[in-house]
Parts: C-alpha cells; sequence; structure tokens
C-alpha cells in the first residue's frame, strides 16, 4: 500500500522539478528504481518530493527514512544546503531567497539556529548600511542580488501566479513585465523619455555631490556608497521601465542613456 503524504512547510524553499525535469527522473526511476530514501520530518516529506510523486504514479514501492538529527533539529538548514546543490536559475534561486527570508523571519527563537546565525552575521557586516539589508543577505545567502530578491518578493505579493511560474524558471524580469502591463497603462513614450532624462539628471548630480562631501575615511565612504547604490537602483528602475513599455503601434520604449558613473 503506497504511503499518502504530504510535504512539510519547509520543503517549499525549493522549487518543484519542472516538467522536463520530472521526466528525467521518471526514467531513470523506472530503469535504476528509487536510488536515495525520502526523508520524513514528523511523517511529513522533507526531501523527495518529486521523487514521491513519480513513484506513487509508477505504483513502485516507496522507501522512507526519517530525518536524521541534525536535519531534524534544523530544517531550514538542511533544506538550504540541498538548494545549494540544485541546479536553479537566478529567478529560482531569487524566489527561494524570498521563501527563506520570510521563514527566517518566523523562526522561533529556540528554532533553527544555524541559519539565524548566518543572518545575524551577514547583517553585522552590513550594519553599517541599513537600507535594504534583509533582501540582501537573502540575496547573498543563495548568489542573487538584492534588488532581484525584492523584484521577486514584489511579485509574490502582488502576483502569487507569477511568483509560481517564476519559481518554475519563467524570468523575473518577464514576470515584472507582465505585471507592469496588467496594472499600468502604456505612457507616452515623448513624456517618458523626458522623465527618464530629467531624474537621470538629478541623480548623477546628486552623486557628485555626495562623493564631493564625504568625508574620506572608511565607514563614511560605505554609508555613501549604500546612499549611492539606492539612487542608482532608482534609476535602474526607471530604466527598466522604459524598455519594457511598448507604445500602441507595438514599438517598444525608447533607448536609455549610459549608467551613472562611478
Amino acid at each position: 500500500m503506497t504511503p499518502e503524504l504530504i510535504a512539510h512547510p519547509v520543503a517549499d524553499l525549493l522549487p518543484m522539478m519542472t516538467a522536463t525535469e520530472q521526466a528525467a527522473l521518471e526514467a531513470d526511476i523506472r530503469i535504476n528504481g528509487q536510488r536515495e530514501d525520502i526523508v520524513l520530518l514528523n511523517g511529513r516529506i522533507l526531501d523527495g518530493r518529486n521523487r514521491y510523486l513519480i513513484l506513487k504514479r509508477l505504483g513502485l514501492p516507496i522507501r522512507t527514512v526519517p530525518a536524521d538529527p541534525k536535519a531534524a533539529k534544523d530544517p531550514v538548514a538542511y533544506v538550504y544546503s540541498k538548494a545549494l546543490h540544485r541546479d536553479m536559475t537566478d529567478s529560482q534561486k531569487a524566489c527561494a531567497a524570498v521563501v527563506f527570508a520570510d521563514m527566517v523571519a518566523n523562526m522561533p527563537d529556540t528554532e533553527y539556529t544555524s541559519m539565524r546565525r548566518m543572518v545575524v552575521e551577514q547583517r553585522e557586516q552590513r550594519s553599517h548600511i541599513d537600507r535594504h539589508v534583509t533582501r540582501d543577505i537573502a540575496g547573498h545567502l543563495f548568489g542573487v542580488s538584492g534588488r532581484y530578491v525584492a523584484y521577486a518578493r514584489k511579485l509574490r505579493s502582488e502576483a502569487p501566479d507569477l511568483f509560481e511560474q517564476c519559481r518554475a524558471g519563467r524570468p523575473v524580469s518577464s514576470a515584472r513585465s507582465e505585471l507592469r502591463r496588467r496594472t499600468n497603462p502604456a505612457p507616452d513614450p515623448t513624456i517618458q523619455a523626458k522623465a527618464l532624462a530629467a531624474i537621470e539628471s538629478a541623480v548623477k548630480s546628486i552623486v557628485v555631490r555626495l562623493r564631493a562631501i564625504t568625508p574620506r575615511n572608511d565607514e563614511m565612504e560605505d554609508v555613501t556608497d549604500g546612499h549611492i547604490l539606492a539612487l542608482q537602483e532608482l534609476v535602474d528602475d526607471a530604466r527598466i521601465f522604459a524598455a519594457d513599455v511598448t507604445d500602441s503601434t507595438g514599438n517598444r520604449g525608447m533607448g536609455v542613456s549610459p549608467m551613472i558613473p562611478p
């Protein structure tokens, strides 16, 4: 009798395999059988969701083992370690970082000690820049930019269907474009070009002024760099928006000027 199992909530840190990946795994299982045991924590699947579904579909016996004491004590760290060995796109990593950040935010003080320690250490290293610390830490742990994590979080909040598509491999940039088309009418390209030029000009002036007045010491330069990064992100967002917009004739939005100079 095939056991009826459900996934442990922590397992959701990793996306399910794509249809292509599942097909490849199914072909391997048909030939070689179940190579790896399915790991259970409190009777739920901590690792092996895809294997379980395939074995169940094929009507094959399912081998399970309880999570070892270390994994049972720190399941987020266990699944995070699995994530590091998973071949994921940057979009999938950004989505995983969003799920991870939410998990860490809801951690009881007595649980998941190693992951909490990793986050605390990263926060202490970045304490001189208080903007976007959480997203930057999550991005760092998964090897993607904090800004990309912020984009993925916005999708999860405003368009869960697009977020799930990104978890399945769709580029976050593509999903962001669709979200904009859903929520914003395309602006007049001429007005858009003038607005972007004004933003870029203002930000360049602010950056020049910041660098001119910043005292020459590492701590203050780090703070200034944080402010400059925030300004750069404003311009980047404006550029991305401009590039994504399509006017009524089907032509792409206007071109954009060079990046802010270092």
